[in-house]
C-alpha cells in the first residue's frame, strides 16, 4: 500500500479484494454483481490517483515542483490514451463499467449450469421459499413470490458448477495479444493494470 497515496492505494485494494470474492463465487447471480463491482472499482483507481497525486503535486510551487506536476499530467494523458483509444481489454472494462451503471447491461454469458439433481431434491429452502428455479446461471430459490421483496437466493451445496463467458471475446491489451478470454482471467489483467498505474505513478512523481 502506497503511505503517500492512501485514498487510491484503498481502490486499488478493494479491487483485489473485489476479486478474490470473484474466484470463489459458485453461482451466476453473485458472479454477476461481483464482477460489476470489480469494473466500477477499477475504473475509480485513476480517478481517485488524478484527484489525490494532482492535489499533492500542486502544493510544490517551486520551478522543480511546476516541472514535476506537468511531467504527471503528459504522464496521466498518455495512461488514459491507452484506456480510450487501442486497447480492447481496457475499452471494455469502461464500456462494461459504464453500461452495468447506467443501463444495468452486463457482458456475461452464462451458457448452462450442472447440477447434482438427487443433492438438489432434499435441498430445503429459507423462510418465505415457494419454489426452486434451475436456470443457466445456477441453482435458486424463490423467495417472498409476488412481492417487493422477491428474490432469488443460491441454493447451496448442490454440487452445481456454472459456465461463464464475456459475450463478446476481447483481442488485445498493451500492445499484445488477449490470449485467456475467461471473465476471471480478463478481471485479473485489469486489477494488475491499474495496480501498477499506482505503482508507476508513486516511483515516478512522489520521492
Amino acid at each position: 500500500m502506497n503511505q503517500e497515496l492512501p485514498r487510491t492505494s484503498n481502490k486499488v485494494e478493494n479491487t483485489w479484494a473485489l476479486l478474490r470474492l470473484l474466484e470463489s463465487c459458485a453461482d451466476g447471480l453473485s458472479f454477476k454483481a461481483v464482477f460489476a463491482a470489480l469494473l466500477v472499482s477499477c475504473r475509480s483507481v485513476p480517478e481517485a490517483l488524478e484527484r489525490e497525486l494532482k492535489l499533492r503535486l500542486r502544493k510544490d510551487k517551486t520551478a522543480e515542483g511546476k516541472k514535476l506536476l506537468a511531467s504527471y499530467v503528459q504522464w496521466f494523458a498518455a495512461k488514459e490514451k491507452e484506456r480510450q483509444e487501442d486497447d480492447s481489454l481496457l475499452k471494455f472494462v469502461e464500456k462494461a463499467r459504464n453500461e452495468d451503471v447506467h443501463g444495468g447491461i452486463h457482458h456475461l454469458v452464462f451458457p448452462r449450469a450442472m447440477i447434482n439433481h438427487a443433492a438438489l431434491s432434499t435441498s430445503e429452502g429459507p423462510p418465505g421459499t415457494s419454489s426452486i428455479v434451475v436456470n443457466p446461471d445456477g441453482v435458486f430459490y424463490i423467495v417472498d413470490a409476488d412481492t417487493a421483496a422477491e428474490r432469488r437466493i443460491p441454493v447451496q451445496g448442490v454440487d452445481s458448477t456454472v459456465e461463464v463467458h464475456l459475450a463478446t471475446p476481447l483481442t488485445h491489451h498493451l500492445g499484445k495479444p488477449v490470449v485467456q478470454n475467461d471473465p476471471i482471467s480478463v478481471a485479473t489483467v485489469a486489477v494488475n493494470f491499474y495496480a501498477e498505474m499506482l505503482w508507476e505513478a508513486g516511483f515516478k512523481f512522489i520521492s
